[in-house]
Protein backbone atom coordinates (compact mmCIF):
# COMPACT_ATOMS: atom_id res chain seq x y z
CA UNK A 1 0.00 0.00 0.00
CA UNK A 2 3.08 2.34 1.20
CA UNK A 3 6.49 1.85 0.64
CA UNK A 4 8.55 4.41 2.40
CA UNK A 5 11.50 2.95 1.05
CA UNK A 6 11.57 4.57 -1.93
CA UNK A 7 12.44 7.77 -1.37
CA UNK A 8 15.34 6.45 -0.45
CA UNK A 9 16.13 5.59 -3.56
CA UNK A 10 18.93 7.02 -5.91
CA UNK A 11 18.75 7.02 -9.49
CA UNK A 12 15.98 4.60 -10.00
CA UNK A 13 13.21 4.19 -12.53
CA UNK A 14 9.44 2.77 -10.87
CA UNK A 15 6.86 1.56 -12.02
CA UNK A 16 3.74 1.21 -10.42
CA UNK A 17 0.14 2.95 -9.63
CA UNK A 18 1.17 4.70 -6.59
CA UNK A 19 -2.58 4.90 -5.32
CA UNK A 20 -1.77 5.73 -1.47
CA UNK A 21 -2.21 9.02 -0.52
CA UNK A 22 0.64 9.31 1.63
CA UNK A 23 3.20 9.35 -1.47
CA UNK A 24 1.23 12.77 -2.07
CA UNK A 25 -0.39 14.52 1.02
CA UNK A 26 2.97 16.95 1.29
CA UNK A 27 2.87 18.14 -2.12
CA UNK A 28 -0.77 18.38 -2.88
CA UNK A 29 -0.47 22.40 -2.50
CA UNK A 30 1.99 22.27 -5.03
CA UNK A 31 -0.31 19.79 -7.19
CA UNK A 32 -3.50 21.79 -7.22
CA UNK A 33 -1.91 24.82 -8.12
CA UNK A 34 0.46 23.53 -11.24
CA UNK A 35 -1.85 20.75 -12.87
CA UNK A 36 -3.67 22.66 -15.37
CA UNK A 37 -6.73 20.87 -17.35
CA UNK A 38 -7.33 21.26 -20.92
CA UNK A 39 -10.54 22.08 -22.77
CA UNK A 40 -12.80 19.76 -24.34
CA UNK A 41 -11.74 20.10 -28.18
CA UNK A 42 -15.93 19.79 -28.81
CA UNK A 43 -16.99 22.71 -28.54
CA UNK A 44 -20.66 22.04 -26.71
CA UNK A 45 -18.70 19.71 -24.40
CA UNK A 46 -16.62 22.58 -23.37
CA UNK A 47 -19.61 24.70 -22.91
CA UNK A 48 -21.22 22.49 -20.37
CA UNK A 49 -18.31 21.87 -18.38
CA UNK A 50 -18.18 25.48 -18.14
CA UNK A 51 -21.28 26.10 -16.80
CA UNK A 52 -21.29 22.86 -14.68
CA UNK A 53 -18.62 23.91 -13.25
CA UNK A 54 -19.85 27.62 -12.43
CA UNK A 55 -23.16 25.84 -11.30
CA UNK A 56 -20.97 24.04 -8.64
CA UNK A 57 -19.21 27.08 -7.63
CA UNK A 58 -22.71 29.16 -7.13
CA UNK A 59 -23.97 26.02 -5.14
CA UNK A 60 -20.75 25.95 -3.01
CA UNK A 61 -21.33 29.66 -2.18
CA UNK A 62 -24.98 29.79 -1.53
CA UNK A 63 -25.07 27.93 2.24
CA UNK A 64 -28.20 25.66 0.99
CA UNK A 65 -27.21 23.09 -1.90
CA UNK A 66 -24.36 20.79 -1.84
CA UNK A 67 -22.02 19.71 -4.32
CA UNK A 68 -21.12 16.06 -4.48
CA UNK A 69 -19.52 13.88 -6.64
CA UNK A 70 -20.49 10.17 -6.75
CA UNK A 71 -18.23 7.84 -9.06
CA UNK A 72 -19.40 4.64 -9.91
CA UNK A 73 -16.28 2.46 -11.54
CA UNK A 74 -18.00 -0.50 -13.99
CA UNK A 75 -16.49 -1.13 -17.14
CA UNK A 76 -13.23 -3.67 -16.93
CA UNK A 77 -13.92 -4.06 -13.12
CA UNK A 78 -16.98 -6.69 -14.77
CA UNK A 79 -14.48 -8.65 -16.36
CA UNK A 80 -14.15 -12.12 -14.48
CA UNK A 81 -10.34 -11.54 -14.42
CA UNK A 82 -10.70 -8.21 -13.11
CA UNK A 83 -13.76 -8.54 -10.76
CA UNK A 84 -12.56 -11.20 -8.32
CA UNK A 85 -9.68 -8.60 -7.65
CA UNK A 86 -11.81 -5.34 -7.30
CA UNK A 87 -14.94 -6.30 -7.39
CA UNK A 88 -17.60 -6.07 -4.58
CA UNK A 89 -16.06 -3.23 -2.99
CA UNK A 90 -17.99 -0.58 -3.78
CA UNK A 91 -21.70 -1.80 -2.97
CA UNK A 92 -24.67 0.12 -2.66
CA UNK A 93 -24.78 0.05 0.69
CA UNK A 94 -21.41 1.63 0.61
CA UNK A 95 -22.73 4.49 -1.74
CA UNK A 96 -25.89 4.77 0.76
CA UNK A 97 -23.82 4.61 4.07
CA UNK A 98 -21.61 7.64 2.39
CA UNK A 99 -24.90 9.57 1.36
CA UNK A 100 -26.05 8.97 4.68
CA UNK A 101 -23.02 10.21 6.52
CA UNK A 102 -22.80 13.42 4.46
CA UNK A 103 -26.82 13.79 5.26
CA UNK A 104 -26.07 13.45 9.34
CA UNK A 105 -23.03 15.84 8.80
CA UNK A 106 -25.14 18.23 6.27
CA UNK A 107 -28.25 18.51 8.33
CA UNK A 108 -30.99 21.08 6.18
CA UNK A 109 -28.66 21.50 3.20
CA UNK A 110 -30.36 20.12 -0.55
CA UNK A 111 -27.90 17.81 -2.10
CA UNK A 112 -27.10 17.80 -5.57
CA UNK A 113 -25.38 14.71 -6.62
CA UNK A 114 -23.27 15.03 -9.91
CA UNK A 115 -22.36 11.13 -10.72
CA UNK A 116 -19.69 10.28 -13.15
CA UNK A 117 -19.48 6.42 -14.48
CA UNK A 118 -17.84 4.73 -17.35
CA UNK A 119 -21.31 3.34 -17.68
CA UNK A 120 -23.63 6.77 -17.65
CA UNK A 121 -26.19 4.30 -18.97
CA UNK A 122 -25.99 2.49 -15.32
CA UNK A 123 -25.78 5.74 -13.30
CA UNK A 124 -28.94 7.47 -14.74
CA UNK A 125 -30.78 4.07 -13.34
CA UNK A 126 -29.25 5.52 -9.45
CA UNK A 127 -31.03 7.71 -7.23
CA UNK A 128 -29.69 9.25 -4.17
CA UNK A 129 -30.78 11.55 -1.65
CA UNK A 130 -34.30 12.43 -0.92
CA UNK A 131 -37.37 14.29 -3.12
CA UNK A 132 -35.43 18.02 -2.44
CA UNK A 133 -32.13 16.66 -3.99
CA UNK A 134 -31.26 16.28 -7.80
CA UNK A 135 -28.68 14.52 -9.69
CA UNK A 136 -27.09 15.16 -12.85
CA UNK A 137 -25.36 12.45 -15.03
CA UNK A 138 -22.07 14.03 -16.14
CA UNK A 139 -21.78 11.95 -19.99
CA UNK A 140 -20.72 14.52 -22.38
CA UNK A 141 -17.00 13.97 -21.49
CA UNK A 142 -15.84 10.76 -24.01
CA UNK A 143 -12.95 9.29 -25.52
CA UNK A 144 -9.54 11.57 -24.13
CA UNK A 145 -11.60 14.03 -22.86
CA UNK A 146 -12.59 12.01 -20.15
CA UNK A 147 -10.34 13.12 -17.60
CA UNK A 148 -11.77 16.23 -17.72
CA UNK A 149 -14.57 14.31 -15.91
CA UNK A 150 -11.65 14.57 -12.95
CA UNK A 151 -12.09 18.36 -13.17
CA UNK A 152 -15.78 18.65 -12.80
CA UNK A 153 -15.41 16.53 -9.25
CA UNK A 154 -12.58 18.78 -8.14
CA UNK A 155 -14.97 21.27 -7.96
CA UNK A 156 -17.35 19.53 -5.50
CA UNK A 157 -18.08 20.00 -1.76
CA UNK A 158 -17.39 16.44 -1.44
CA UNK A 159 -16.37 13.25 -3.38
CA UNK A 160 -17.07 9.99 -3.16
CA UNK A 161 -15.18 7.79 -4.83
CA UNK A 162 -15.02 4.26 -6.10
CA UNK A 163 -12.19 2.02 -5.21
CA UNK A 164 -10.53 3.67 -8.57
CA UNK A 165 -7.86 6.23 -8.93
CA UNK A 166 -9.79 8.11 -11.24
CA UNK A 167 -11.97 9.31 -8.70
CA UNK A 168 -9.17 9.62 -5.96
CA UNK A 169 -7.81 12.18 -8.00
CA UNK A 170 -11.15 14.04 -8.64
CA UNK A 171 -10.90 14.68 -4.74
CA UNK A 172 -7.24 15.01 -4.87
CA UNK A 173 -7.54 17.79 -6.54
CA UNK A 174 -10.13 19.33 -4.93
CA UNK A 175 -8.50 22.61 -3.38
CA UNK A 176 -11.51 23.50 -0.60
CA UNK A 177 -10.07 23.51 3.04
CA UNK A 178 -13.52 22.34 4.00
CA UNK A 179 -13.73 19.30 0.91
CA UNK A 180 -15.21 16.03 2.27
CA UNK A 181 -13.33 12.91 0.64
CA UNK A 182 -15.00 9.46 1.38
CA UNK A 183 -13.11 6.14 0.10
CA UNK A 184 -14.14 2.44 0.36
CA UNK A 185 -11.65 0.86 3.08
CA UNK A 186 -10.48 -1.39 0.78
CA UNK A 187 -9.24 -0.95 -2.67
CA UNK A 188 -8.59 -4.50 -3.49
CA UNK A 189 -9.80 -8.15 -2.35
CA UNK A 190 -6.11 -9.35 -1.88
CA UNK A 191 -5.37 -6.53 0.60
CA UNK A 192 -6.17 -6.40 4.42
CA UNK A 193 -5.72 -2.91 6.42
CA UNK A 194 -7.04 -1.99 9.24
CA UNK A 195 -8.86 1.20 9.64
CA UNK A 196 -6.19 2.65 11.94
CA UNK A 197 -3.58 2.32 9.18
CA UNK A 198 -5.96 3.05 6.43
CA UNK A 199 -6.62 6.52 8.66
CA UNK A 200 -2.69 7.14 8.66
CA UNK A 201 -2.29 6.24 5.00
CA UNK A 202 -5.42 8.57 4.00
CA UNK A 203 -5.00 11.41 6.53
CA UNK A 204 -8.19 13.63 6.61
CA UNK A 205 -10.41 11.52 4.64
CA UNK A 206 -13.47 9.35 5.59
CA UNK A 207 -13.62 5.72 4.87
CA UNK A 208 -16.89 3.50 4.61
CA UNK A 209 -16.87 -0.07 4.57
CA UNK A 210 -18.60 -2.50 2.22
CA UNK A 211 -21.91 -2.48 4.60
CA UNK A 212 -21.90 1.57 4.51
CA UNK A 213 -20.38 2.02 7.89
CA UNK A 214 -18.19 4.95 8.52
CA UNK A 215 -15.20 3.48 9.90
Amino acid sequence: MYEEDIFDLDNAYLVGYFACNKYYADILPELRKDFVFPENPDARAAARNRETMQRMEKENEDGHTLPVSIHFRRGDYLLAENSALLGGICTPEYYRGAVQYLKTRFPGRTFHFYLFSDDPDYAETLTFGDESDTSTVVRWNEGESSLLDIELMSRCRANICANSTFSFWGARLNPRDDAVRIRPLDHKNTQSASPEVMHSLWEGWVLADRQGNIV
